[in-house]
């Protein structure tokens, strides 16, 4: 995928990056994930508590899951 979820300082979350069909019903669900992942990594960075370098971790962990939530839409759905 050709997807960048961070540009500097900027984070994208929730159905802004993935979308699948309905039948699915992960929509809110895959939303929650995002931002639950994103905000702890961002309130442990700002607490001075781990490095800045865990946010880049965050594209990787996210676009794994959105890759199989699509593989399983298309199957299921």
């Amino acid at each position: 995928m050709g997807i960048g979820l961070r540009c500097t300082r900027i984070f994208l979350a929730g159905n802004a990056i993935h979308t699948q069909s309905p039948k699915a019903d992960q929509s809110m669900n895959m939303s929650m994930q995002d931002t639950y992942n994103l905000g702890w990594k961002l309130a442990s960075v700002f607490k001075g508590a781990t490095s800045p370098k865990i946010l880049q971790v965050y594209q990787e962990e996210r676009l794994f899951v959105i890759e199989r939530l699509l593989r399983f839409d298309k199957r299921v759905c």
